[in-house]
């Protein structure tokens, strides 16, 4: 209007709230003071939906345990809305039934909306040993005896240490499946300072790796300490097919 004020303005509006195509609305147009002359017509109005992402949150749990419960975040909702405002129920399920170790897809669906478009998207279920606890009788994720888990063991350097770990599932059963050991190196020296290394193990049998010994129920390696320099702690990392990994030391003199 020209930046003109309008006493008594009166714009008639459409009062639909939910999205959608709204043919043929009618709208009007009176100003009071009589400067301008009234007027009235109709309108074709789109209101388009909200955005909105449902994302299934990630969750861990122990080999063999039970499927936890799976869950979601919403994001995009207008203010003052929630789940609440959407029809249906949200499911959420994986492609797993818990008994193998590794990542898997949590996928969620079953709600919908007039006023919202949604998008789903994945989380990640992922399968772990136990973090310790007993372990067939033993401690579980750490490095047994003849080494001290406190890292305090020193050998000699002519002789042969085996290195003993066990990993359970969520009962307590010490698990052999090929493929648990996805790793095993030095991984540090100390020598008044700590270097980070990255090198091989020698063994004084032919295994380049642990090896699973059904009788004890444990992996083994028997690590040849010939190979390793005397006044020095050796740092070792075994890496674990879940993603988790067991550090140990011991000195040589």
């Amino acid at each position: 209007m020209g930046g003109t004020n309008i006493a008594g303005l009166d714009l008639t509006h459409t009062s639909h709230t939910d999205a959608g195509t709204y043919a043929a609305d009618a709208w009007s147009f009176h100003d009071s003071s009589g400067n301008y002359a009234d007027a009235s017509g109709k309108v074709d109005d789109l209101i388009s939906q909200a955005q909105l992402t449902i994302t299934a949150n990630d969750k861990p749990m122990t080999l063999n345990g039970s499927l936890p419960t799976f869950d979601a975040t919403y994001k995009g909702f207008v203010p003052t809305q929630n789940s609440g405002a959407l029809n249906g129920t949200l499911t959420c399920s994986t492609t797993t039934n818990g008994k193998l170790i590794g990542s898997f897809p949590i996928t969620c669906s079953g709600q919908s909306s007039t006023n919202y478009s949604i998008t789903y998207k994945p989380g990640i279920l992922s399968i772990q040993y136990a973090g310790g606890g007993i372990c067939a009788g033993d401690i579980g994720h750490q490095i047994l005896q003849p080494i001290n888990a406190a890292g305090t063991s020193v050998f000699n350097s002519k002789s042969t240490t085996p290195a003993k770990f066990r990993v359970c599932d969520v009962n307590g059963v010490s698990i052999g499946t090929p493929g648990v050991v996805k790793g095993f190196a030095v991984a540090r020296v100390l020598n008044g300072t700590v270097s980070d290394q990255n090198e091989a193990v020698d063994s004084t049998t032919p295994d380049s790796t642990f090896r699973w010994d059904p009788m004890a129920q444990q992996w083994i390696f028997n690590i040849s300490n010939k190979s390793l320099s005397n006044s020095r702690t050796y740092g070792f990392l075994i890496t674990l097919n879940d993603g988790s990994s067991i550090s140990f030391q011991y000195g040589i003199k």
